[in-house]
Formats: structure tokens, sequence, C-alpha cells
């Protein structure tokens, strides 16, 4: 690491010790340590993220892409799984959405409501 990335990356740990929960602040830690190439080093921080705010699609997806980083490649998939109980957006958006040749392939079955 930089010294000034070092020193970055030490002060926004810091802070998310301070308010664990804060998604912002998570993201722009391990986006930060992944610029470094440190991929290991973000894997637990995402990890625990993840845990304590379950379901934010951001975060799901920065997990996805440290897991793919580290090559490993099962959780990825795991995280990859992960189901989908509500869809946002606009009603025209969503359906032609939901009408398209590739999303007709995937199981849906865990859908509880859309709203728009």
């Amino acid at each position: 690491l930089k010294k000034m990335d070092e020193k970055y990356i030490q002060t926004l740990t810091r802070m998310l010790a301070l308010d664990p929960t804060n998604t912002r602040l998570t993201e722009t830690i391990v986006e930060a340590i992944a610029r470094t190439g440190q991929f290991a080093v973000a894997k637990p921080i995402i990890d625990e993220a993840v845990k304590l705010n379950p379901g934010d699609p951001s975060l799901t997806r920065l997990q996805y892409r440290i897991y793919l980083a580290i090559k490993d490649y099962a959780a990825a998939a795991a995280v990859g799984e992960e189901r989908c109980t509500a869809l946002y957006g606009e009603s025209r958006m969503l359906g032609s959405t939901l009408r398209h040749p590739q999303v007709i392939r995937v199981d849906l079955s865990s859908l509880r409501r859309q709203a728009a």
C-alpha cells in the first residue's frame, strides 16, 4: 500500500468501527482496499457488512466481486444465487424486464411482491 492509501483506509476503518452498519462507508473502504489489490483484506470487511445488512443489493454485488477477485468461485456462486423476494420500479419497466428472454429462464418463485 502507498502511505497515503494506507492512512486513508485506516481512517475510514476507524470511522466504520463507530458505525458498522454504514453501507456507503463500507463500500468506500472495500473499494479502496480492492484498488490496492488486497482483496483478501477486503473479504472479512464485506462479509461482516453483508451479515449486518442482509439483502442490501450494493453490498451483495460488492461481495460477489470480491469473491471473484480472490478466486473463491464457490462463494461467489452462492452469493449470486441469493434469492430476490421483491422487485421495485415502474410497472411497465418491470413487465418488460420480466418478459425478457434471459429473465424468463430464471426461477422467480421467491418473489413475494412488486412495488412501483
